[in-house]
């Protein structure tokens, strides 16, 4: 079991005492009678540290007058870190929480989007530029990808530095070096 799923257990284990160590401010307006209830969309906690299980934490709070808010403790640990995505997360977080976890309905939802009309906003923007950045470093991400497997093909081995500095290019140069795949004589000279 990684660092990031013992956090989340010991979140869903300890809510009160999370919301107090995470989110000092906002535990100061929780009094004691509210209800503090990890909402639970996946699988138990004793199959947690299976490989690909992953559990976030999102936390319902609940006032005996009937209010409530949604928390959301998201704790990341990646041991590759070329493949956590800020941007994925960012759109869980932003788009997906909201109707996955918070269970709003249509009344509610209308409720919002009246009340918050800002942050609703917000939220559209922030979903579309993050869908926008995503998309372009997945062509990013093909496009040198096809670099590499052409450059192999024709040339052999691609050197680790070689390969760093392909991963790290932008849109335009990487067609500049898939255009010099095919005249150059080496992969020195597709880079120069």
């Amino acid at each position: 079991m990684d660092h990031d799923q013992n956090f989340k257990n010991l979140i869903v284990d300890y809510p009160r005492e999370s919301l107090q160590f995470f989110a000092a401010d906002e535990a100061a307006g929780v009094d004691a009678r509210a209800r503090i209830i990890p909402i639970r969309e996946e699988q138990l906690k004793e199959r947690l540290g299976e490989r690909f299980r992953e559990l976030d934490v999102p936390l319902l709070v609940e006032w005996p007058d009937g209010r409530r808010e949604a928390l959301l403790f998201v704790l990341e640990e990646e041991t590759e870190s070329r493949r956590f995505s800020i941007h994925r997360l960012a759109h869980y977080c932003l788009v997906q929480f909201v109707d996955i976890y918070a269970a709003l309905s249509d009344a509610e939802r209308e409720h919002y989007q009246r009340d918050y009309p800002e942050e609703t906003k917000a939220m559209v923007s922030f979903q579309t530029r993050f869908e926008q950045i995503g998309e372009q470093r997945g062509k990013q991400i093909g496009e040198a990808t096809m670099l590499l497997r052409l450059l192999e093909g024709k040339f052999g081995t691609v050197s680790d530095q070689q390969r760093r500095r392909i991963l790290a290019a932008d849109a335009d140069t990487l067609l500049d070096w898939l255009d010099r795949t095919f005249t150059a004589a080496d992969v020195d000279e597709v880079l120069h």
